[in-house]
């Protein structure tokens, strides 16, 4: 029963991958290879993602490490360290520099196969040197022991859902501190009119009127930067995860 179940909830899963891989494909989300052309080897742990005009996401889940521009500045993270540096690239905040190089900073790694040589080939030297298949005994391949198509969703999975939970937490931290930055003044503004009326106006209410401001507006834009940054990156998963499972025969 228990195998029947996990078979059962496998080509489930499948196929819901596959449903959302063919919408975003009619969407133009994923881009489909030129007929002709050797398509790219793409680094499978990391993503890009367009989140709004002007934001560029980039994910690396190998080294846990994600990399936010935006038109006012850039964010890195990785791991328990973050960096935000200004639209000149000067660190403003944060860790000055780091140990490693964060991978989701540097360039997406595509390295495409030449599809013909580059000088003309001798047909006779070419004839000699391939193999003769009336000679050459054929070599045995077990593919049921190389190929496991659930340890390939599995990994898959993990891998969507890891850059799917760094851009939930990179944008939660945005929205978080862009709230409590507007919040706090407004609270101040206010003058904690939402404390108590004998405080108005008194350094406790501006203290107070502060700290309900930017706890109220960084919850909201936690949730808000969350939900920006994560639903268009988790969408990518999605497509990125089908494309990598289309790859290797999967699906």
């Amino acid at each position: 029963m228990g195998i029947a179940m996990k078979k059962m909830t496998y080509a489930v899963s499948l196929a819901t991958l596959a449903t959302t891989a063919a919408v975003a494909l009619a969407t133009g989300t994923a881009s489909a290879a030129t007929p002709g052309a050797a398509a790219p080897v793409v680094d499978p742990h990391a993503l890009s993602v367009q989140v709004a005009p002007g934001v560029q996401y980039s994910g690396n889940t190998s080294d846990m490490s994600t990399v936010l521009n935006t038109p006012l500045g850039k964010l890195t993270t990785k791991g328990g360290q973050f960096q935000v540096a200004n639209s000149s690239g000067q660190t403003v905040f944060g860790q000055q520099n780091f140990v490693t190089a964060p991978k989701a900073a540097a360039a997406p790694s595509t390295a495409i196969s030449a599809t013909a040589p580059s000088s003309p080939v001798d047909t006779h030297q070419a004839a000699a040197a391939a193999p003769n298949p009336a000679t050459e005994p054929a070599k045995p391949v077990d593919d049921a022991t190389k190929h496991d198509p659930s340890a390939d969703f599995e990994t898959a999975l993990g891998t969507a859902g890891t850059n799917f939970g760094l851009a939930t937490g990179v944008g939660g931290m945005v929205g978080g501190l862009t709230g409590a930055a507007i919040g706090c003044p407004l609270g101040v503004v206010t003058g904690g009119v939402l404390t108590s009326w004998t405080v108005i106006g008194t350094p406790i209410g501006i203290v107070g009127g502060c700290l309900l401001g930017a706890s109220t507006l960084g919850g909201v834009g936690a949730i808000l930067g969350g939900a920006t940054v994560g639903i268009p990156v988790g969408v990518a998963s999605g497509v990125q995860m089908y494309n990598t499972l289309h790859s290797e025969g999967d699906v």
